[in-house]
């Protein structure tokens, strides 16, 4: 959902995938997931704010 993420960009890559990764507010590390590598984590960030770098 583009409107559901677009505002996150001007935060940066950086600072959303350590989000992703280590949790944020009431989200957890890694969506939950702990299984999950930080590739793919960073995989899926990527993914959802439609970036691909």
């Amino acid at each position: 959902d583009e409107a559901a993420w677009s505002w996150r960009r001007p935060y940066g890559m950086e600072m959303l995938t350590r989000h992703a990764r280590e949790g944020w507010g009431a989200m957890p590390p890694r969506g939950g997931h702990p299984e999950l590598s930080d590739g793919e984590v960073d995989a899926a960030t990527r993914y959802l704010l439609g970036s691909d770098s």
